[in-house]
């Protein structure tokens, strides 16, 4: 069973990795640190992405952006893209694991 990410958005799924976008925690960071508060709006308008990708960016599992898209929210927020992203490693399938161990 997948795991879920609440808030996080899962760039890409693999059957062992997920990768996902922490656009709202890198936001509030940015927050924390300069005292600027940034919307969704207001990322758009800094970053030239239209409004509608940020928000499908912010809330759709299976929304795939650009590595163009991922820099220049980068840019803006002043982080890196490790900051942005994360991959998280999935645990083997119940089933693949009892397979293997009646081997």
């Amino acid at each position: 069973m997948q795991e879920e990410y609440p808030q996080e958005v899962v760039l890409s799924i693999q059957e062992d990795a997920i990768l996902r976008v922490k656009l709202k925690e890198v936001v509030e960071r940015h927050a924390t640190l300069t005292g600027e508060r940034v919307t969704y709006a207001r990322l758009a308008a800094m970053t030239g992405i239209a409004l509608s990708t940020i928000e499908s960016l912010a809330s759709r599992r299976d929304y795939n952006p650009t590595l163009r898209t991922l820099a220049r929210i980068c840019v803006a927020l002043n982080c890196s893209p490790g900051e942005l992203l994360e991959l998280d490693r999935l645990e083997p399938a119940r089933n693949e694991q009892e397979g293997e161990e009646a081997s």
